[in-house]
């Protein structure tokens, strides 16, 4: 017995739950070769336990097992897993890799590698395999991940999936592509590690990479056509994408914006930056009207100005509804607008005129 372990009394195991579960789990413990003194000495006077569950445990440990040599080696190796929590983080664990293919045999290796810590390695599993989910992995390639690599992967907590993407400059479909070769990749992106970009790919692969991160079937004609759309850099395109992402429209509603409208994404990321802060700062539209109208994205920030500045002009006197769309605002031609907007008050087409020479002064 350790010298820090409490002695055995019958205190200790009067506040434990379940009489009944109690007499079973110490016999059954004791048909293993453990006695009240070693179960006392993994017990704790501050915690408190609930003795069904360790029966659950131990009855699962033991069907897991394919004789009682395996199970008392296991159980003295790692006694946590009946008496963390209980024995329930055990079988948390248990159908959590259970559900993504494990066998019998695997989960028993999978325990005996297991860190002490099953509630912290619980939940680093469950935090990557909603990475692996979120990056768009294939349910059974996520499978073959955690079989055989749950041991390290509960040891470390993964950055943020966004944090990821932007800081190893690449899309989801590479990102699982790495993982797939080799698992022990995701080592170096986990909390506390500076994360160093990915080598970069030629500018061909880089756009198709692209391309398949946003929803297209590769060597599809969709593909093809949008190959040549995207014009730039595939390493701009997706600094662009970013710029978007950051914005804080979401992940899914960029993309439908890029599809939509992929000119807009053959601007430089300042560009596009003083665009969308001039209608969401500036103009106060709603984050949601860009995805609405992505197309205003394409229109010169003089243009922008221009139509906006006439618009409120002719609002404060109360020639124009003052919750018209962008799109309504923007697509005219300057001419059009003139006649349908500007022509609404008699000063209106030579202030028009006007802000038209002064923001070609600017």
């Amino acid at each position: 017995m350790s010298k820090n372990a409490p002695v055995f009394n019958e205190n200790l195991l009067k506040k434990l739950n379940g009489v009944e579960a109690n007499d079973l789990v110490i016999e059954m413990l004791k048909a293993m070769g453990f006695g009240l003194d070693w179960v006392t000495e993994n017990l704790s006077e501050e915690g408190s336990y609930d003795w069904s569950s360790m029966y659950r445990c131990l009855s699962f440990v033991r069907d897991l097992c394919v004789d009682e040599n395996e199970v008392r080696e296991l159980i003295r190796k790692r006694p946590r897993l009946v008496f963390e929590s209980s024995g329930e983080w055990t079988l948390i664990l248990a159908g959590f890799v259970t559900k993504l293919g494990s066998s019998k045999s695997e989960l028993s290796s999978l325990f005996m590698k297991f860190p002490q810590g099953l509630g912290k390695c619980v939940s680093n599993l469950r935090h990557c395999f909603l990475f692996l989910k979120d990056i768009e992995m294939e349910g059974s390639e996520i499978g073959k991940v955690f079989r055989l690599h749950s041991s390290w992967l509960g040891e470390f907590r993964l950055k943020q999936t966004s944090t990821l993407l932007i800081n190893l400059r690449c899309g989801k479909s590479r990102l699982c592509q790495i993982i797939q070769e080799n698992p022990e990749e995701m080592k170096k992106w986990i909390m506390g590690l500076r994360v160093q970009p990915l080598p970069g790919l030629d500018s061909k692969t880089m756009k198709t990479q692209f391309l398949l991160d946003l929803g297209y079937k590769e060597n599809s004609q969709e593909m093809e056509r949008a190959l040549k759309s995207f014009r730039g850099k595939g390493s701009d395109l997706r600094e662009r994408f970013n710029v978007l992402l950051s914005s804080g429209v979401n992940e899914e509603d960029v993309k439908d914006m890029v599809k939509a409208s992929p000119d807009i994404l053959t601007q430089g990321c300042d560009v596009l930056e003083s665009k969308v802060s001039y209608i969401v700062n500036e103009l106060g539209y709603p984050i949601s009207s860009l995805v609405a109208f992505p197309s205003c994205l394409r229109y010169t920030l003089q243009r922008m100005k221009l139509r906006f500045e006439m618009f409120s002009w002719l609002q404060h006197r109360g020639k124009v509804d003052p919750n018209l769309a962008l799109s309504t605002i923007l697509v005219y031609s300057d001419k059009a607008f003139s006649s349908k907007f500007a022509n609404r008050h008699p000063d209106g087409p030579k202030h028009f005129e006007d802000l038209k020479k002064l923001l070609l002064c600017e």
